[in-house]
C-alpha cells in the first residue's frame, strides 16, 4: 500500500509546481527568450556561450517579475473572470504580499545579472522592469489605454536592448528590432488580450483598448467588435511589418531581397490571419485558436532583421526555446483554451 504521507507530500509538490507555473507563466518563457536572443543576434561584436547563458537566466528572472507583478495588481479584475478560478491568487492559496515580494526579489536578481554584463545592460533591464511595473499599476486604470499598451511594449522592447548589451554592443538593427517588438506587444495586449478579457474587464470597470474602441462583450466569451477596433488592429499590424521592412532597407550595402520577401510575405500571411480572427470574435472557440496562431506567428516577424546574424548556437537556442515553448502550449490547448496566461 502507498504511504498516505508520501502521497500527500507528492500532491503538495505538484500543487506548488503548478502554482509556480501559473504565476510565472512558464509556458510563455520561450517568447521572453526570443526577445533576448533577437537582441543578442542584433549585437555587434563576438558572443560567448557564457554571456548568452547568463543573459537567458536574467531573462527568466525578468519574466517572473513582470508576470507576477501583473497578477497581483490585476487580482480584482481576475476575480471577475471565471477562467482564472484556478489561479492560486484568486483561490487565496497564495497571499498577494508573498507573490509581490517574490516578484520584487526576482527583479532585483534580474538587475544584478544585467549589471554583471555591463552598465548599459543594467540600464536596459532597469528601464524594462520600471515600464512594466508602470503598466501593471496604470494599465487598466487610464482611459487612454493605447498609451499604457505602448508602455508595456517599450518594457518588453527594452529586453531586446538588454540582450544586445549583454553580449556585445547594440546596433541600428537592435533599434529596428526593438521597435517591431514594441509594436507587436501593443497589438497582442491591446487587441488579443483585451478582447479575450472583454467580459470580465467590462464587469470590473477596467479601461482597455477593446472597450475604448467600442467592443461589446458577448457572454460567455465572445465579442462584437467595431470598425474602429479593426482599423486600429490592422494599422498596428501594418506598422510592425513596415518597421521590419524599414530596418532591412536601412542596412548598408545592397538590399537583401530574400529577407525582404520573407518579411513582406510573412506580414501578409499574418495580416490575413488577424483579419480572420477579428471577423470571428462572435465565435470564441474559433477566434481564440486563430488568435493564438496569429500571436505566435507575429512574434516571428522581426526574425528577418537578425536572421543573417544568427550563428548556429543562437539559431538552435531560438528553435528549442521558442518553438518548444509554443508546442507545449498547443499540445494543451483544448484544456487551456481561453486561458488568461497567453498575455499579460
Amino acid at each position: 500500500m502507498s504511504d498516505p504521507t508520501a502521497i500527500r507530500a507528492r500532491r503538495g509538490w505538484r500543487e506548488a509546481a503548478t502554482a509556480v507555473g501559473q504565476l510565472g507563466r512558464t509556458s510563455l518563457l520561450g517568447t521572453t527568450f526570443a526577445f533576448v536572443l533577437f537582441g543578442a543576434g542584433s549585437a555587434g561584436g563576438r558572443r560567448s556561450a557564457g554571456e548568452i547563458g547568463l543573459a537567458l537566466v536574467g531573462a527568466i528572472t525578468f519574466h517572473v517579475a513582470a508576470y507576477a507583478w501583473n497578477d497581483v495588481v490585476d487580482l480584482p479584475h481576475d476575480r471577475e473572470d471565471r477562467r482564472r478560478a484556478a489561479s492560486p491568487l484568486v483561490r487565496g492559496s497564495v497571499r498577494p504580499a508573498a507573490v509581490a515580494a517574490g516578484a520584487t526579489g526576482s527583479a532585483a536578481v534580474a538587475l544584478a545579472i544585467a549589471f554583471v554584463h555591463s552598465v548599459l545592460a543594467g540600464i536596459a533591464m532597469a528601464i524594462g522592469l520600471s515600464l512594466l511595473l508602470l503598466y501593471d499599476v496604470f494599465g487598466k486604470r487610464v482611459r487612454m489605454s493605447p498609451v499604457t499598451d505602448a508602455l508595456q511594449g517599450l518594457g518588453w522592447a527594452a529586453l531586446v536592448a538588454y540582450g544586445a548589451a549583454a553580449v556585445g554592443r547594440p546596433t541600428s538593427v537592435t533599434a529596428w528590432t526593438a521597435l517591431a517588438v514594441m509594436l507587436l506587444i501593443v497589438l497582442t495586449n491591446g487587441v488579443h488580450g483585451s478582447l479575450r478579457d472583454l467580459p470580465s474587464d467590462a464587469r470590473s470597470g477596467a479601461k482597455t483598448t477593446a472597450l475604448l474602441l467600442g467592443a461589446v462583450p458577448l457572454e460567455p466569451d465572445g465579442a462584437r467588435i467595431t470598425a474602429r477596433l479593426a482599423v486600429y488592429a490592422i494599422t498596428v499590424h501594418a506598422a510592425i511589418v513596415a518597421s521590419v521592412v524599414a530596418g532591412l532597407l536601412d542596412e548598408p550595402g545592397a538590399v537583401d531581397r530574400g529577407r525582404l520577401a520573407v518579411a513582406v510575405a510573412g506580414g501578409a500571411a499574418c495580416m490575413a490571419l488577424l483579419a480572420w480572427t477579428l471577423a470571428t470574435t462572435h465565435l470564441p472557440a474559433r477566434s481564440l485558436r486563430s488568435g493564438l496562431a496569429h500571436m505566435v506567428l507575429v512574434l516571428l516577424l522581426p526574425l528577418p532583421l537578425v536572421s543573417d546574424r544568427l550563428d548556429s548556437q543562437l539559431t538552435a537556442l531560438l528553435l528549442v526555446l521558442f518553438i518548444g515553448s509554443w508546442l507545449f502550449v498547443a499540445a494543451s490547448l483544448p484544456r487551456r483554451l481561453g486561458a488568461r496566461e497567453l498575455t499579460a
